[in-house]
């Protein structure tokens, strides 16, 4: 698999690499990851989402995390950005 620089020195277009890039993000995510983030973008708090999608809290932080890991973020208003910016949101 290329490097970002490697595609761009075979003359790749960056926006190209982009929308490559974010599709693999996209498809990675699963329908319930899709569905949570959905809720975290809509402020609510992992236990509300628990108790909207009838499911433990530790069950919505652990998709919390796998989201966080799949977008490459560290926060919540992160994965939010992202989110938008790859409009799943």
């Amino acid at each position: 698999m290329q490097t970002t620089t490697e595609a761009l020195q075979f003359g790749c277009n960056r926006t190209a690499i982009r929308h490559a890039s974010n599709n693999l993000r996209v498809e990675s995510l699963t329908p319930r990851e899709l569905e949570v983030l959905r809720l975290v973008a809509t402020g609510l708090s992992n236990r509300e989402i628990a108790a909207e999608l009838v499911i433990a809290t530790a069950t919505v932080k652990k998709h919390i995390a796998t989201i966080f890991s799949k977008l490459s973020v560290n926060r919540r208003t992160q994965a939010i950005a992202v989110g938008r910016d790859l409009a799943l949101l």
